[in-house]
């Protein structure tokens, strides 16, 4: 499915909830500024096990994984994608309902839901994390420092808070 800021592939048999994503992609898009789309693709165990084997070296499954484009963002190319992302839809569940509410990362930390939810609530809730997640990386967010990190986290987070309460 296409829409101004996202593409989305559903490589499972699940079905997702398209246009939510494709909100959250746009909320973001808006507020960090970028005119670029971007490609994600839902997958399971095996083949997210596959990716994070062969470019991170990491024989495991992962929940999300970012892969920028090669090229400059270029801001008069509204069509060019800024990257992949690629989300492990049976570890965001496996998340969700582990956690109580989106495993977003603050460090060693997890925020959990303070309040108790659906299980569909709690998936959508982790979807929109991880979407989230993997857009700040292509737009150079990483934490692979303690400075990185900490400003990933704040990015995150109030990015985050622009959708709470919006299920």
């Amino acid at each position: 499915m296409k829409s101004g800021a996202l593409e989305i592939n559903n490589l499972t048999k699940t079905r997702i909830n398209n246009k939510h994503l494709e909100r959250v992609a746009l909320v973001i898009k808006n507020k960090e500024k970028f005119d670029n789309k971007i490609s994600l693709v839902i997958v399971g165990d095996k083949l997210i096990r596959s990716l994070n084997k062969k470019y991170r070296q990491q024989d495991k499954v992962t929940d999300v994984l970012s892969f920028l484009y090669k090229g400059k963002i270029d801001e008069r190319r509204v069509d060019e994608y800024l990257g992949e992302i690629v989300i492990c839809y049976p570890q965001a569940v496996r998340q969700a309902l582990r956690f109580g509410g989106p495993a977003c990362r603050q460090g060693e930390k997890v925020v959990r839901a303070k309040s108790i939810k659906s299980k569909d609530v709690l998936i959508k809730d982790e979807l929109t994390c991880l979407l989230l997640h993997g857009i700040l990386h292509l737009l150079g967010y990483d934490h692979e420092t303690v400075k990185g990190t900490e400003e990933m986290e704040n990015r995150e987070q109030k990015l985050l808070n622009l959708f709470k309460g919006k299920n």
